[in-house]
């Protein structure tokens, strides 16, 4: 997927998610105007930020970055593992997704 793509990925899912630029923002410990020039795409956010954003949304990176494989799905950590957790902790549990 594109850098283009995954910002436009992290946009749709905020959105789709009914959070607000200011929340994302809040979650990453930045500011709204910074949110707002990603999604413009006006600046472009390190791929260490590119993470912290989908897991703020609850969503895996690598999945996310590997998105043109089923295009407007989003896989969605499963409840209860966090994007930390190692791969046999996600193993566990179902794959969540949303099919656009």
């Amino acid at each position: 997927m594109t850098p283009d793509g995954v910002v436009a990925a992290l946009r749709a899912e905020r959105q789709r998610q009914g959070l607000s630029q200011g929340e994302v923002a809040r979650r990453l410990s930045t500011s709204t105007p910074i949110v707002c020039k990603w999604e413009r795409g006006t600046h472009s956010p390190s791929l260490r930020r590119v993470g912290e954003w989908a897991a703020a949304l609850g969503l895996q990176l690598s999945l996310v970055l590997e998105g043109d494989h089923a295009p407007g799905f989003l896989w969605r950590l499963p409840a209860g593992v966090t994007p930390g957790d190692s791969d046999e902790a996600r193993a566990e549990g179902p794959c969540v997704g949303k099919e656009e």
